[in-house]
């Protein structure tokens, strides 16, 4: 799910939330940094590699955050 922020002009994308051990599985899996896994999951990024990411952590029981937009 993606979000253009009204406030910020950022597209923002939903958080994937997983359990413990699954980031660092997913860093040797991918042979990436925590800092790469945090940023695909977190949805700060949008490569090939963090779309794999996403990908696979929701293939092993993560679950999408949903974001929501505030009105001022």
């Amino acid at each position: 799910m993606k979000h253009l922020n009204k406030y910020t002009k950022k597209l923002t994308m939903a958080k994937i939330l997983v359990e413990n051990g699954e980031r660092a599985y997913l860093g040797k899996l991918f042979g990436v940094s925590q800092p790469t896994i945090r940023r695909a999951l977190d949805g700060k990024t949008n490569t090939d590699l963090a779309k794999k990411i996403r990908k696979v952590a929701i293939d092993r029981g993560g679950v999408v955050q949903s974001t929501r937009v505030y009105k001022r």
